[in-house]
């Protein structure tokens, strides 16, 4: 084999071994089946190519391209010919936590929406990242800085308003000083309603005294409560044996009840005019009766009266004749 046939062979292997290096580290599908998709971002935050894909989670292809457009950043992916990518699928712009490194993580999609095809579109979401929390802490810092800023700016002006306050009541706070001061002293002399309070345990005593008095009580009433429970006294029978007076209470109901109906017949029969005292109450012709018979009895008694005097007088002649 002569000098050329040995470079070519050289040659040829090299480009062996940058394809096969090129496809284990997965920078390429040379060597596998594959189609693409696109999506849009505004801004892709130091997005490269050869960036991994990843969909639902899984790493399944590779960033192709990275190119400006009007209105953003169009990137170009390359997926793998076995992985589905549905309709209703969003490409989000994210990282690594640990090295920093952008990817584009891609979600499946609803399979109902149908299966996207070689050189379709998708919408494409950035997320803040790293570079983002940076930024919105150093805006918040920013923030802080200028309240810092504002506060010293304005301290001199606090200050010096409160001290106007200060000097313009500097007479109500030594009056009202002074009033408490005479207020905490008649309260130690014991003056007053909280001065005894403070000074006067006879309260306490008098509570003291309540309260066991309360204590006493509550006992006799605990005391009374258990004689109950145990049946003791009248009380406590009619409380625990009530079978007896509850036979005498029904048996007296049954009286009554039986009395009350006897009262109702006789009213129902007086009503309706039977018996003596039923005419009495309702045929008034024994009314008009005595009324003549008394009526009669006055005439009699007068005709009595009138002829007494002639009466005696004969029986007096017939005695002497």
């Amino acid at each position: 084999m002569n000098k050329e046939q040995r470079a070519g062979l050289f040659f040829i292997g090299g480009l062996l071994v940058f394809f096969v290096a090129i496809a284990l580290t997965g920078q390429s599908r040379i060597f596998t089946n594959s189609w693409h998709l696109y999506a849009q971002f505004s801004d892709v935050h130091g997005l490269t190519a050869g960036a991994p894909v990843r969909v639902a989670g899984v790493e399944a292809g590779s960033v192709s391209s990275v190119r400006l457009v009007e209105g953003g950043v169009r990137v170009g992916i390359e997926l793998d010919g076995d992985v589905a990518v549905y309709g209703g699928s969003e490409a989000v712009l994210d990282y690594q936590a640990l090295s920093g490194n952008r990817f584009v993580a891609i979600s499946a999609g609803d399979p109902v929406a149908g299966r996207l095809g070689d050189g379709d579109s998708i919408e494409g979401i950035e997320r803040g990242g790293l570079t983002g929390a940076l930024g919105e802490l150093e805006r918040v810092g920013s923030s802080i800085r200028e309240l810092v800023e504002s506060f010293n700016s304005n301290q001199a002006d606090l200050l010096g308003t409160l001290n106007k306050i200060v000097d313009e009541n500097a007479a109500a706070i030594t009056a009202t000083a002074g009033s408490l001061e005479i207020i905490t002293s008649r309260i130690a002399s014991g003056e007053g309603t909280l001065g005894r309070l403070s000074a006067d345990d006879s309260l306490y005593t008098e509570m003291t005294g309540a309260l066991a008095s309360l204590k006493v009580a509550a006992d006799n009433i605990s005391t009374l409560t258990g004689r109950l429970v145990d049946g003791e006294g009248s009380l406590g029978e009619l409380l625990t044996d009530d079978s007896a007076f509850y036979d005498e209470a029904r048996e007296t109901m049954a009286r009554l009840r039986s009395s009350t109906d006897e009262l109702d017949r006789m009213t129902s029969m007086l009503s309706s005019g039977d018996g003596t005292i039923g005419k009495l109450l309702t045929d008034d012709s024994l009314y008009y009766e005595t009324e003549d018979a008394i009526r009669a009895l006055g005439r009699t008694a007068e005709t009595i009266e009138d002829q007494a005097p002639i009466s005696v007088i004969g029986t007096a002649i017939g005695t002497l004749f």
